[in-house]
């Protein structure tokens, strides 16, 4: 699991979670509205298996190959669902700049298809799609679930938004695969029925390759099987979103976040630590205060026979100048004789700032004219 997902499914960022979104839902009179809720999730579908397939062998048989393409183009997929269990014709977006009309032809009827030139989601395509979504939501305010990447969040997605009377909800960052429907229960049962479908099509095809043309043939079964209206239900019932559920997260998804959780200690609590850090001696920034001292010349009377028999370089010199005192060693560390280096100071403005999304929230217009002055990259659009 990833480290930032296994810290941010907390018991906090959960809480805080259902706690916003039942003030929505209140807010939008829809907690008993199960067709006004809706959820929109992307996935990246790897034209290849997604999962390492198991395969029927011979005993003793030490090595099995499957011959397959080691790597697929990926294009991406946006599914659509309410809470009631209805969906609507999926999203695809290809990689390119120029659309063959064959690519449309084996793909579920109504689907969109948009081409950008790297194959991912942008501010532009985000709103054609909820353009898309806005052909099919029943009439009157809705909620639209979605995770929050940065390209979902700007003012032209606001306003395309509120001119179809939907509200955007944001989903806390790295807790999509606990809090979000679709990810949830659709995605998860997609890549298994993908495999499936695509061991069954190599069978058909010697060179095993997946083009933009043979995607829907693979594509069209599969979301048949994986987005049905049970499944859909199923995905708002485990995240409890509806029925609305702020116990549904089961008690094992915040054992990774157990490690890193800070627990708030009682009040009044005198107790101290068992153990007492302390710091290692370290010299002192600054040049060191080791010199090379004065020989003391000898005096040819009133020298004792130890003085005498004392080599030089422990002669001490009885000046009050001196930086240290005769009764003091003369023998330093290296640590000690040596400067120690300056520090280097990290510059304020490369500060790392904090996500955007790492809590739940609602995206209004005065909320994104707030973090564009902090955050001034998200003022860039993508081209096309």
């Amino acid at each position: 699991m990833n480290p930032a997902r296994a810290q941010k499914v907390n018991r906090f960022i959960v809480n805080d979670h259902f706690s916003k979104l039942k003030e929505i839902l209140l807010e939008l009179d829809i907690m008993d509205k199960p067709e006004r809720i809706f959820n929109v999730d992307e996935k990246g579908c790897t034209l290849n298996l997604h999962h390492q397939p198991s395969v029927l062998a011979k005993r003793g048989a030490k090595r099995v190959h499957l011959l397959a393409p080691e790597h697929g183009e990926n294009v991406t997929i946006v599914s659509y669902g309410n809470a009631l269990g209805n969906s609507i014709p999926p999203a695809i977006l290809f990689k390119g700049k120029r659309m063959k009309p064959e690519w449309k032809h084996t793909l579920p009827p109504g689907s969109l298809v948009n081409m950008t030139p790297t194959g991912n989601i942008n501010v532009i395509t985000f709103c054609i799609w909820i353009e898309h979504l806005a052909k099919y939501k029943p009439p009157g305010k809705c909620l639209l679930i979605f995770e929050g990447a940065k390209c979902h969040l700007d003012h032209k997605i606001v306003d395309v938004v509120e001119k179809h009377d939907i509200v955007l909800y944001c989903l806390p960052s790295n807790t999509t695969h606990e809090l979000q429907p679709m990810d949830n229960a659709i995605f998860r049962s997609f890549e298994y029925n993908w495999d499936d479908k695509v061991l069954r099509y190599w069978t058909r095809y010697k060179d095993r390759n997946i083009t933009k043309q043979r995607f829907g043939e693979i594509f069209n079964a599969v979301w048949d099987k994986s987005l049905t209206p049970a499944n859909i239900k199923a995905g708002f019932a485990t995240t409890g979103i509806f029925p609305f559920n702020p116990v549904a997260i089961s008690e094992l998804a915040y054992a990774p976040s157990e490690v890193t959780q800070v627990r708030d200690e009682p009040e009044g609590s005198t107790a101290k630590p068992i153990f007492e850090t302390t710091r290692a001696a370290s010299p002192k920034p600054g040049p060191s205060n080791f010199r090379k001292r004065p020989r003391t010349p000898r005096s040819s009377s009133g020298d004792s026979p130890e003085k005498e028999n004392t080599p030089p370089f422990l002669i001490t010199s009885d000046s009050d100048d001196d930086m240290c005192s005769s009764n003091q060693p003369l023998n330093k560390s290296l640590t000690e004789m040596l400067e120690t280096p300056d520090k280097i100071v990290k510059s304020v403005e490369n500060i790392r700032q904090k996500a955007i999304n790492r809590r739940s929230l609602v995206v209004k217009k005065q909320f994104l004219t707030k973090t564009i002055q902090v955050h001034p990259k998200l003022r860039q659009h993508p081209k096309v």
